[in-house]
């Protein structure tokens, strides 16, 4: 079924191009499906996979920080943007086959940043247009170990993860 994932995305990239910004869909662990860079930016995939891990940390760590405050709707479109007048990162959360994923851009040299941010919202919907009838995807697979997970525990990405832990992740991408 993982396969058939990534072909949809794969496919539904193939035809977009974008100079001056580069996508990464992510699972919600920080798992890297798809990364596409443009040509613009120089990165090794090493340097892919880190930006998948370090975008799904981000996003839960401003979840995590959006619970502190009054729910005013479950409806609400929660978006990602730190970026200056040119250049910056984009997260968005996008459905495919009833699972949620993360659609990451990395962007510079970008002349107009709120008419890129609007195409990418707008590339999200149109993603899950095209991934909505066609493709169902499982939930994960439970660890292993036999240690079951709770649910509110299983999209945690960094629980259980040392500071030691997180700074050999880290080493080989120089970060």
């Amino acid at each position: 079924m993982e396969d058939q994932l990534l072909k949809k995305i794969r496919s539904f990239f193939s035809d977009e191009n974008w100079p001056t910004a580069s996508f990464f869909v992510c699972r919600q662990d920080g798992v890297l499906l798809h990364a596409q860079r443009s040509k613009a930016h120089a990165m090794s995939s090493s340097d892919e996979q880190s930006v998948g891990v370090l975008m799904g940390g981000v996003w839960q760590a401003a979840c995590a920080l959006m619970n502190l405050l009054p729910q005013k709707s479950r409806d609400d479109f929660f978006r990602l943007s730190f970026d200056t007048t040119d250049k910056g990162v984009y997260l968005l959360p996008v459905t495919i086959g009833g699972r949620d994923f993360y659609l990451g851009t990395v962007f510079a040299n970008e002349t107009n940043p709120g008419q890129m941010k609007a195409k990418v919202r707008n590339l999200v919907v149109r993603l899950e247009e095209s991934c909505s009838n066609s493709l169902v995807v499982p939930p994960p697979m439970p660890r292993a170990s036999g240690q079951g997970r709770s649910d509110k525990n299983s999209e945690l990405l960094f629980k259980d993860l040392s500071d030691d832990e997180v700074d050999r992740l880290f080493s080989a991408a120089g970060i």
